[in-house]
Protein backbone atom coordinates (compact mmCIF):
# COMPACT_ATOMS: atom_id res chain seq x y z
CA UNK A 1 0.00 0.00 0.00
CA UNK A 2 1.27 3.57 -0.60
CA UNK A 3 2.64 5.94 2.28
CA UNK A 4 0.58 8.58 1.87
CA UNK A 5 -2.38 9.28 4.34
CA UNK A 6 -6.08 10.42 3.80
CA UNK A 7 -5.00 14.12 5.64
CA UNK A 8 -2.05 14.30 3.78
CA UNK A 9 -3.46 14.05 0.50
CA UNK A 10 -6.54 16.47 2.02
CA UNK A 11 -4.47 18.83 2.68
CA UNK A 12 -2.18 18.81 -0.75
CA UNK A 13 -6.34 19.01 -2.57
CA UNK A 14 -7.06 21.80 -0.57
CA UNK A 15 -3.92 23.92 -1.49
CA UNK A 16 -4.48 23.23 -5.47
CA UNK A 17 -8.18 23.05 -6.07
CA UNK A 18 -8.24 27.24 -6.07
CA UNK A 19 -6.05 27.13 -8.87
CA UNK A 20 -9.21 25.26 -10.70
CA UNK A 21 -11.19 26.60 -13.63
CA UNK A 22 -14.45 27.73 -12.39
CA UNK A 23 -15.56 28.61 -16.08
CA UNK A 24 -17.90 26.48 -17.50
CA UNK A 25 -16.74 27.62 -20.94
CA UNK A 26 -13.10 25.51 -20.10
CA UNK A 27 -13.94 22.34 -18.31
CA UNK A 28 -10.50 21.02 -19.73
CA UNK A 29 -9.14 23.30 -16.57
CA UNK A 30 -12.00 22.29 -14.33
CA UNK A 31 -9.78 18.54 -13.33
CA UNK A 32 -6.55 18.80 -10.91
CA UNK A 33 -3.97 16.24 -12.64
CA UNK A 34 -2.65 13.56 -10.42
CA UNK A 35 0.94 12.31 -11.76
CA UNK A 36 3.24 9.87 -10.47
CA UNK A 37 6.60 10.04 -11.33
CA UNK A 38 10.14 9.76 -9.31
CA UNK A 39 8.88 8.68 -6.14
CA UNK A 40 6.61 11.90 -6.02
CA UNK A 41 2.93 12.39 -6.21
CA UNK A 42 2.37 15.54 -8.36
CA UNK A 43 -1.23 17.37 -7.93
CA UNK A 44 -1.68 20.12 -10.72
CA UNK A 45 -4.66 22.87 -11.32
CA UNK A 46 -4.50 25.61 -13.69
CA UNK A 47 -7.32 28.10 -14.62
CA UNK A 48 -5.47 29.37 -17.82
CA UNK A 49 -3.56 32.35 -16.46
CA UNK A 50 -2.22 30.62 -13.00
CA UNK A 51 -1.08 27.30 -11.79
CA UNK A 52 -0.99 25.36 -9.06
CA UNK A 53 1.29 22.61 -8.07
CA UNK A 54 1.85 20.63 -5.20
CA UNK A 55 4.49 17.71 -4.87
CA UNK A 56 4.04 14.89 -1.97
CA UNK A 57 6.85 12.18 -1.37
CA UNK A 58 5.11 9.30 -2.32
CA UNK A 59 6.28 5.18 -2.26
CA UNK A 60 4.34 3.10 -3.31
CA UNK A 61 4.46 -1.00 -1.36
CA UNK A 62 4.03 -3.16 -4.26
CA UNK A 63 6.37 -1.68 -7.46
CA UNK A 64 3.41 -3.24 -9.56
CA UNK A 65 1.08 -1.38 -7.82
CA UNK A 66 2.09 1.78 -8.84
CA UNK A 67 2.39 1.24 -12.55
CA UNK A 68 0.23 1.82 -15.40
CA UNK A 69 -2.21 -0.84 -16.16
CA UNK A 70 -2.38 0.40 -19.54
CA UNK A 71 -6.56 0.95 -19.30
CA UNK A 72 -5.69 4.78 -20.26
CA UNK A 73 -2.41 4.83 -22.73
CA UNK A 74 0.20 5.78 -20.68
CA UNK A 75 -1.74 9.29 -19.74
CA UNK A 76 -1.83 10.80 -16.08
CA UNK A 77 -4.81 11.08 -14.42
CA UNK A 78 -7.20 13.99 -14.78
CA UNK A 79 -9.96 14.42 -11.91
CA UNK A 80 -12.73 16.86 -12.22
CA UNK A 81 -13.22 19.57 -9.55
CA UNK A 82 -16.46 20.35 -7.88
CA UNK A 83 -16.91 23.69 -6.82
CA UNK A 84 -20.46 24.69 -5.20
Amino acid sequence: MPNLGGNELAEALSRVIPFANTDDARPILQCVKVAQKDGKLILIAADGFTLGEISLDFEAGDENEAKDNGENNGQNDFYPVVHY
